[in-house]
């Protein structure tokens, strides 16, 4: 059959500034539509699937990104105990890499990867006159955990722990803070370093200005030390208060 002519046309319409193909698969009752991202049922490509290379914060910086992680990705984390300010100021781009420096987190592979999370977490401390980008980076590099497969990760309870030591305990040593966060990680049975968290709520209880006795730094970290409690195999089962004032020896 030869067809010599079409005469007959449809026009599609639209009520919107998407066009037509945007909308053609559009079903109301399983399909969803956000401010951020159209999706056209399960079979489609979520928008996570577009983020996961390695982020160039060079590029962040030249055009001013700013980077939010989505919250699920670290849902069991706590909020931040700590009073911080609002505003990212940096003298110069020296500083913000070395914040930036601190935000480096190790995979299993022994590669480097950004953590937007760890970094949205840290840099309000920017406009705080009592950290450098130098210390930033002394606390979080020593608040980084390993799983039992070489894999960094951040356990906010415990950097949290660490700027609190930095104020309030070490009268703003460095070297004596970095000492206490290091005292206050252990290794668990399945051989991931945790956060000894009864530890930390000892060494605030005897840091107190009011108490008779005071403890020095060394005194505190070989406290810490005394109240393990190991399994047959040197892995930490618990910490005990009663013990660590027993075993204690200035």
């Amino acid at each position: 059959m030869f067809i010599s002519k079409i005469n007959q046309f449809t026009t599609f319409k639209s009520n919107y500034k998407n066009t037509f193909r945007d909308n053609e698969l559009f079903d109301d009752e399983k399909d969803i539509v956000t401010n951020k991202y159209r999706q056209y049922g399960i079979d489609d490509i979520p928008s996570e699937s577009y983020s996961k290379s390695p982020l160039d914060y060079d590029y962040t910086l030249e055009y001013q990104i700013k980077i939010i992680n989505p919250p699920n990705l670290y849902s069991k984390t706590r909020p931040s105990k700590i009073s911080l300010s609002e505003d990212l100021q940096t003298s110069n781009i020296e500083d913000l890499d070395e914040i930036i420096d601190a935000c480096m987190l190790l995979d299993s592979n022994n590669q480097k990867r950004f953590s937007g999370n760890l970094y949205n977490h840290i840099k309000p401390l920017s406009n705080n006159p009592n950290y450098t980008p130098d210390i930033i980076f002394d606390i979080c590099d020593a608040a980084k955990l390993h799983k039992a497969n070489g894999r960094q990760y951040i356990d906010y309870d415990l950097l949290n722990a660490g700027f609190f030591c930095y104020e309030k305990i070490t009268n703003q040593d460095i070297e004596d803070t970095k000492k206490l966060i290091n005292a206050l990680k252990v290794t668990d049975r399945k051989g991931n370093q945790i956060f000894n968290q009864s530890a930390f709520d000892m060494i605030k209880t005897i840091s107190k200005p009011l108490r008779k006795t005071q403890f020095s730094i060394d005194d505190k970290v070989k406290l810490i030390q005394a109240g393990i409690v190991y399994d047959d195999k040197n892995r930490f089962i618990r910490f005990s208060e009663l013990k660590a004032f027993q075993d204690f020896k200035r």
